[in-house]
This record gives C-alpha cells, sequence and structure tokens, in this order.
C-alpha cells in the first residue's frame, strides 16, 4: 500500500502542470511576506516530533527570507507555503524519509460574480521529491527550507527590484 502512495505522491509532483505560475509580475508591489511551513507528517518517523521539525524549518526559511532583503511579517493579504510531506520507508528503505516540497505565494482575491473573498496561488514554484535517512531529517529539512526561501528571493526580488 505504501508503495502505491508513494508512486501516487511522486506522480501528483511531478506530473503537474505548474499552474498559477505566470512569471514574477504577479509579486510586484508586495512590501512583505507571510512566510509559512506545512508539514503532513507521518507518525511513523521515528526519533522527531512535527512540532520541532516544522519550528526548525519555518525559522530557517524566515531567516533566508530576511537575510535577502525580503520583509517577513504576518501579512493578511498574502501567504507563502513551503508545504513538506513527509512519509517513513519501509521494507528495503526502512530508515528513510520520502518527502515531497511545495512552493506556493497566495494572494486574497474576489470572485468576479459574488465577490466573495478566496485564496488564490499566483505563483507555484515546481515541486519536488526526495529522500533522506531519518538521522539527517532535521538537516534536509532546514537546508531545503533556506534553498526554497532564495528560490522565491530570486523571484521576488526580480519583481521588486532595490
Amino acid at each position: 500500500m505504501r508503495h502505491w502512495t508513494l508512486l501516487s505522491l511522486m506522480f501528483l509532483v511531478l506530473a503537474r502542470p505548474a499552474f498559477g505560475q505566470t512569471g514574477t509580475d504577479v509579486l510586484v508591489g508586495w512590501e512583505s511576506v507571510d512566510a509559512r511551513v506545512l508539514l503532513d507528517w507521518d507518525d511513523d518517523i521515528e526519533g522527531y516530533d512535527d512540532e520541532t521539525l516544522q519550528v526548525r524549518a519555518e525559522t530557517a526559511f524566515q531567516r533566508e527570507l530576511r537575510s535577502a532583503g525580503i520583509p517577513v511579517s504576518d501579512s493578511p493579504m498574502n501567504f507563502l507555503w513551503l508545504t513538506y510531506n513527509l512519509m517513513a520507508g519501509t521494507g528495503d528503505q526502512a530508515g528513510l524519509v520520502i518527502y515531497s516540497i511545495d512552493l506556493e505565494f497566495s494572494e486574497r482575491a474576489a470572485t468576479e460574480h459574488s465577490g466573495t473573498t478566496v485564496w488564490a496561488k499566483t505563483w507555484v514554484e515546481p515541486g519536488s521529491v526526495g529522500t533522506v535517512g531519518q538521522n539527517n531529517l532535521l538537516d534536509t529539512l532546514e537546508s531545503d527550507s533556506r534553498s526554497a526561501a532564495q528560490s522565491f528571493a530570486n523571484a521576488w526580488l526580480a519583481a521588486n527590484p532595490r
């Protein structure tokens, strides 16, 4: 069952189009971002708790954004989501963590017909998948969070030159 789950996860990440990504023009004019890390966690991953991983990954993510010159705030108008899906390996993959990463910028928008406010994904970085030994999970999440922040920073700074 887990193998089918892993194959399905990989298909969703690798086969999906980069919907929402329209280049850096959608990032023009934003003064700050509300940057968050979300973890979808497999309880079978031993030696960690999801709060510690989430806090450490989010801290690395936000620090890297700030060091690149992007103000991070609690904005009611946008969210920069870095999402991890983590699953423990089984069988010959025991001791590994299989994970996917997605990075997306969402902003509040009003629907044309009803004027209802919704969250719209307006910028998406293509996702990736990987594996890591359980002992290296924390370091990998922090490193990948910094890399994701740098990727967004490049796009944001291209749209908002200083």
